[in-house]
């Protein structure tokens, strides 16, 4: 499947990854296999921007987050 093809998802991706080949869609970090790609979301007790870093130990294609998210990102330095 490809990014591209998920039309809801639109605010998450941008552009240019629509392309991308992906074998699952996954928000637990401790879930992510090769070739998913890793939604971070704010969670209850944490975002899960903090579980990126893991996430593409494990595999992840690249870690996806809502655009309002990006100062926590840069904050938190996560790195892809």
């Amino acid at each position: 499947m490809k990014l591209g093809d998920l039309p809801a998802l639109a605010q998450f991706i941008a552009p240019m990854f629509y392309g991308l080949q992906f074998n699952r869609l996954i928000l637990d970090s401790r879930a992510v296999q090769a070739g998913d790609v890793f939604i971070a979301l704010q969670g209850q007790q944490s975002h899960g921007l903090l579980f990126a870093e893991k996430a593409l130990a494990q595999g992840a294609l690249h870690p996806r987050f809502h655009r309002h998210d990006a100062l926590i990102a840069e904050e938190l330095h996560v790195s892809w």
